[in-house]
């Protein structure tokens, strides 16, 4: 995720609540108290895995590079820890941070949400973007040993780590597609990345500094609220009941063939769908500055959602946790096969 955030008290009231999250969406930190995806989305699609892998000699292999209480569920948000996002790093997470010094940019890429496909190197991707790093930690885990395959020199648990946890993200379609605006406040796809550096065309970090009527950000939404909606819609009290839910809605387990080292381009492909469905319909309203004291002066939009966008959001997120749990599980079985 691009930014941070605070931890709240339960004594809180809500109004408080809403108060400071506003503020932090004004400071330039993404307004949600939970983890990319959510942590309950993270662990939805952890867990997803961990059920179609039981038995297999993928979980074999995986409980070898895990420690006696992990599973996949539980370290699927471990690369959000490692942000600080859950409180004292570990010193397992202190040596990451410390030789991953980009960590925060493993899970996005900042594609303009109007192209049909991701492209290394065009606007918006990087060397250390989730599309790439997915690449690199699933080459670490079929053992690739060239420093060329490894830029970053992961580990295999490290690369089991990233990939738990990235896969999430890249099906998140915020974390693929973002919106930029031209100085009419109407969303542009940027030709150049001069255009941003000029102030000709204004970037959004990925929905952050989009507020839906001027409270939480479009990105937030999509980590979190979408998942909620979706379990209320499955009348699911716990991650474990709405996957219990999901294994009986959707029994049928995607088929994915080819080079498993394409498969994170060919998912962040079909997050780019559904980020322009993610962002149809906005009304976008005037732009407004703000002041972030790490940042700087930023650009924010107030942005108004469609009817019905709940309904069809939460409908688009659950299937992309589906999406993305059997694909997490289908990799590690391609990477170690029975």
């Amino acid at each position: 995720m691009h930014r941070q955030r605070k931890k709240l008290s339960l004594e809180m009231s809500w109004k408080t609540i809403v108060t400071l999250v506003t503020m932090a969406v004004i400071q330039g930190m993404t307004p949600t108290l939970g983890l990319t995806w959510g942590q309950d989305g993270h662990r939805i699609v952890g867990a997803l895995a961990d059920r179609a892998l039981a038995g297999s000699r993928a979980e074999r292999e995986i409980r070898a590079l895990l420690r006696p209480t992990e599973t996949i569920e539980n370290i699927s948000f471990w690369a959000d820890c490692a942000k600080g996002y859950c409180g004292e790093l570990t010193e397992e997470m202190k040596t990451f941070v410390q030789s991953n010094p980009t960590h925060h940019h493993y899970h996005y890429t900042d594609v303009p949400f109007q192209r049909l496909q991701y492209q290394w190197k065009s606007f918006g991707t990087s060397a250390d973007d989730v599309v790439a790093l997915l690449t690199q930690a699933i080459r670490v885990l079929q053992g690739a040993r060239e420093s060329g395959e490894n830029p970053h020199a992961l580990t295999p648990r490290q690369a089991l780590l990233v990939i738990a946890h990235c896969i999430g993200d890249v099906h998140q379609p915020l974390h693929v597609g973002s919106a930029y605006l031209n100085q009419e406040d109407v969303f542009i796809d940027p030709s150049v990345r001069e255009d941003i550096q000029i102030g000709s065309v204004e970037a959004t970090a990925g929905g952050n500094r989009l507020l839906i009527d001027g409270g939480r950000s479009l990105h937030a939404y999509w980590d979190s609220t979408v998942v909620r909606y979706a379990m209320r819609r499955a009348t699911a009290d716990s991650v474990a009941s709405y996957v219990d839910a999901l294994i009986a809605k959707y029994p049928t387990r995607e088929e994915i063939n080819g080079d498993p080292t394409t498969w994170p381009l060919q998912w962040a492909e079909d997050s780019l769908q559904l980020a322009k469905q993610a962002h149809a319909g906005l009304t976008v309203q005037k732009r407004r500055q703000v002041t972030n004291s790490k940042y700087g002066d930023q650009w924010i939009w107030s942005v108004t959602l469609p009817s019905e966008y709940d309904q069809r959001a939460s409908i688009a997120a659950e299937q992309a946790l589906v999406r993305a749990g059997n694909r997490l599980a289908r990799l590690l079985q391609a990477i170690w096969p029975e």
